[in-house]
């Protein structure tokens, strides 16, 4: 049986339907994927069918129901309600979601960003990223306040300072991903972006290609 994976994204200036590239990145992995607008899918009653809560969201603000409900999710206490944890992958404007817990939980907030322009990216040695090459990409580059630890996969330079772009790390028994490129679907057509999103979701859900 394919794992779940609950896609919850859109708002001002990132329609969820340029994250529809998605399902073809997604294509070869053993998962199926639903899009929603809602945050209600958050709700225990809702997130408990998922395995893994990929979120894209723009400018969001979260109800203590629901960021509750996917703090535990994530968490997994074993005696909990849950049990098993609901991985997390945030997506660019994830980091814009108007609530404290989560973009602690997170590792970043979004502060600003400079005019769209070509970004180059480099890989921190892992091995998640072991088959890439530094890159450029045109993007949002996303100046952030960042709430560490995390193992920081990417990352560039803005005025001589190291910045990091994408990051995975602990959370309760879960794990969270988050990527800050993502400004639009062109982003998930380049093959170093598909090849770190497909090694993420088949690492932490533990399923085949």
């Amino acid at each position: 049986m394919n794992k779940k994976i609950l896609f919850l994204g859109g708002g001002n200036y990132h329609p969820i339907e340029e994250m529809f590239v998605f399902r073809e990145i997604l294509k070869n992995i053993n998962v199926d994927i639903i899009f929603t607008e809602d945050n209600n899918s958050l709700l225990k009653e809702n997130i408990k069918n998922f395995d893994l809560i990929i979120f894209s969201k723009t400018d969001t603000t979260l109800t203590n129901e629901q960021s509750e409900s996917l703090k535990e999710a994530i968490i997994g206490n074993p005696w909990g309600e849950f049990r098993t944890p609901k991985n997390f992958i945030g997506i660019h404007a994830a980091s814009t979601t108007k609530n404290e817990w989560f973009t602690r939980m997170l590792g970043g907030a979004f502060l600003t960003h400079p005019k769209i322009s070509t970004i180059k990216i480099y890989k921190e040695r892992s091995r998640l990223t072991e088959n890439f090459k530094n890159f450029e990409i045109e993007d949002e580059l996303y100046l952030m306040e960042y709430f560490p630890p995390f193992n920081s996969l990417l990352y560039t330079y803005y005025e001589e300072f190291k910045i990091p772009l994408a990051w995975i790390k602990n959370y309760g028994l879960g794990k969270v991903f988050y990527c800050a490129l993502g400004h639009t679907g062109k982003t998930f057509e380049n093959k170093n972006v598909i090849k770190l999103i497909q090694n993420i979701v088949v690492t932490i859900m533990r399923v085949d290609k």
